[in-house]
C-alpha cells in the first residue's frame, strides 16, 4: 500500500533547486588573488561599486560578480 503523504514528499524534493552559494573573499584574499591595492577594493566596496557584504569591521566580497565587473569594463576614468 503507498502512502499518499511521503509521494507528495518525493514531488516536492525533486521540485528543489539547488542554488549555487556565492563565493565570499575577504578584501585581503582579493587582493591576493588578483594584485589589487586594499586600498582600492575598499574605496570600490565603500562607493557600491562592487557587490558586497559588511560583517562588522569586514567587508565580505562576492569573487563572481567581482569578476563580472572588472569583464564588463564598466569603469570610471582616472583624472
Amino acid at each position: 500500500m503507498k502512502n499518499a503523504n511521503n509521494e507528495a514528499t518525493i514531488e516536492v524534493a525533486k521540485e528543489v533547486v539547488i542554488k549555487k552559494l556565492p563565493k565570499m573573499m575577504s578584501i585581503q584574499e582579493v587582493m591576493n588573488e588578483t594584485g589589487f591595492s586594499y586600498r582600492h577594493l575598499w574605496m570600490l566596496c565603500k562607493t557600491n561599486k562592487i557587490v558586497h557584504i559588511r560583517a562588522g569591521a569586514k567587508y565580505l566580497i562576492n569573487f563572481d560578480k567581482f569578476i563580472d565587473y572588472l569583464n564588463s569594463g564598466d569603469f570610471e576614468e582616472q583624472e
